[in-house]
């Protein structure tokens, strides 16, 4: 499902409203999106577009462990 999963540099780095950035290939797609309130939010292009709801839940319920488990 996840090919690849990479965590990029956060964003506003060393500032209050430090977000973490991710990008990941799903079927050969990149998207990319931050992790904020620990909830995902998706940059454009959105993968909500192709991808069915429970299959995205599932892909940003993976994303949030990770980033979550990264994060502390």
């Amino acid at each position: 499902m996840l090919d690849d999963v990479k965590k990029e540099e956060p964003l506003f780095e060393g500032q209050v409203n430090e977000m973490p950035q991710f990008t990941l290939v799903f079927n050969g797609e990149e998207y990319q999106g931050v992790f904020i309130d620990g909830e995902v939010s998706w940059y454009h292009p959105q993968p909500t577009s192709v991808i069915g709801e429970k299959e995205l839940d599932a892909i940003e319920s993976k994303l949030e462990g990770l980033l979550k488990k990264n994060s502390d």
